[in-house]
């Protein structure tokens, strides 16, 4: 998989069977300068002066063609790539916003920026409730993993069935070769995202060709090598992880005052943001924060704050949020 002109801007597209059509939107935004799709299925039909189409073999789902054509395009990649597949909207419905000019614009010189919502809509659970990624009709929840199990954990926390199959070896293998040195990294479903030319170059083209070797380790298909995969490519383009939750919410809540609602007790609590809580994750729990931002599973803990603690009664997260607006507006 070659591509022998240097383009600033390029989409990636890793089809098999989807519809691909929606490129034609895509390309209203004309700053775009090309849309190579990597077409493993049925034959397209799709003609536009930047579409161009790669018919190759069914193999190693979408982190072989992601993989294959950085490898095949070390030297000379674009300086900012989009790497989606066929159908991105069941996992981001606002995914086309992420292409226009003032959004790019705002982005454009971070290292990675995740694409996605959900895996598919109300999985996780409550993920159209956390807008707490959101950057204006841009609509993307970044996740937390666990990195021996896969599993996410704090908000929007649940067990992924299919994350219990994954070979161990396989996770410490990789894990391993990342060098990840905490417990903690994030993570965007369904390996949609945005990345540069640099960011892909902060590792050497051996990392990328282990990487896919690892993908074949044992079938042709990628098996569960690609579900791997496919969790790590924000650590491998933009490699940061953390210690504990404390360390990680601590550093994403930069509000000066927290509501804290429990949909058991509809009650609500306020408090102000010390920067240092200790953070306890319960499904019933919603944490309030920036205006009307939620981060749905996640609470603080309040007890050593004894009967200084104000309950303010709310039926629902809406009439929590609204309460929380109006107390530290004032």
């Amino acid at each position: 998989m070659d591509d022998n002109d240097i383009n600033d801007n390029i989409v990636i597209i890793a089809r098999y069977v989807e519809n691909v059509d929606w490129v034609l939107k895509l390309l209203i935004n004309d700053w775009i300068n090309k849309v190579l799709i990597v077409n493993k299925g049925p034959p397209l039909d799709l003609k536009h002066d930047k579409i161009h189409i790669m018919n190759v073999y069914n193999v190693g789902r979408e982190g072989e063609t992601y993989l294959s054509y950085i490898i095949n395009n070390y030297d000379k990649l674009p300086k900012h790539i989009f790497f989606c597949q066929g159908n991105p909207f069941v996992h981001s419905a606002s995914f086309l916003n992420f292409f226009k000019k003032h959004n790019f614009d705002f982005y454009k010189n971070k290292k990675f920026n995740g694409m996605t919502e959900c895996f598919k809509p109300n999985l996780p659970i409550n993920n159209n409730i956390n807008n707490t990624f959101y950057d204006g009709d841009m609509k993307k929840v970044e996740y937390l993993l666990d990195i021996k199990s896969l599993q996410v954990v704090g908000h929007n926390m649940f067990k992924d069935n299919g994350v219990k199959n994954f070979n161990t070896d396989s996770i410490n293998i990789l894990w391993k070769k990342m060098d990840i040195k905490k417990k903690y990294i994030t993570f965007y479903f369904s390996a949609c995202f945005y990345t540069t030319s640099d960011a892909i170059r902060s590792r050497d083209l051996l990392f990328y060709k282990d990487l896919i070797d690892f993908l074949f380790a044992s079938e042709v298909t990628g098996g569960l090598q690609g579900y791997v995969i496919e969790r790590y490519w924000s650590y491998i383009l933009h490699p940061i992880s953390y210690n504990s939750l404390n360390e990680y919410y601590n550093n994403l809540i930069d509000s000066n005052f927290i509501g804290l609602y429990d949909k058991n007790l509809r009650s609500l609590v306020i408090i102000k943001n010390n920067k240092n809580n200790n953070i306890i994750i319960k499904n019933s729990y919603f944490l309030i924060h920036e205006k009307d931002k939620v981060l749905p599973s996640v609470s603080v803990d309040v007890r050593k704050l004894g009967k200084n603690v104000l309950r303010h009664n709310c039926n629902s997260l809406e009439v929590a949020k609204q309460k929380f607006l109006y107390i530290t507006k004032n």
